[in-house]
């Protein structure tokens, strides 16, 4: 039964974000994403690897996840205050499609195969 818990909370997450659509302020949306998707990583690979001393695993693996997209914790917070939805869920969705080109730029910059 445990197994099906982290499925069946995406499959609500879908579920919920279905009712939304792309809307909201759009430029806010992408600069949320870019700022998830391109400064954070850069940013856990600054502090790791120049102010604090990483080993290279554990380094590449922070910048490997600070690399992923937007996640569902976002629009839990948004739902729960009422504020940002449309924004969130446009930059769950952008952030989600993007970082499969994203992704791979940090994989190969990391040099990880």
């Amino acid at each position: 039964l445990g197994q099906a818990a982290a499925p069946c909370a995406l499959f609500a997450m879908g579920a919920t974000l279905n009712q939304y659509r792309i809307a909201g302020n759009i430029g806010e949306s992408l600069a949320v994403t870019t700022l998830k998707l391109a400064l954070h990583p850069f940013l856990v690979w600054l502090l790791a690897t120049q102010v604090l001393d990483v080993d290279t695993l554990s380094w590449k693996v922070a910048v490997i996840l600070a690399a992923t997209p937007t996640g569902a914790n976002v629009f839990i917070l948004a739902a729960r205050y009422r504020t940002g939805i449309a924004t969130t869920t446009t930059s769950i969705l952008v952030s989600t499609a993007l970082s499969l080109v994203g992704l791979s730029i940090v994989l190969l910059l990391l040099g990880v195969r």
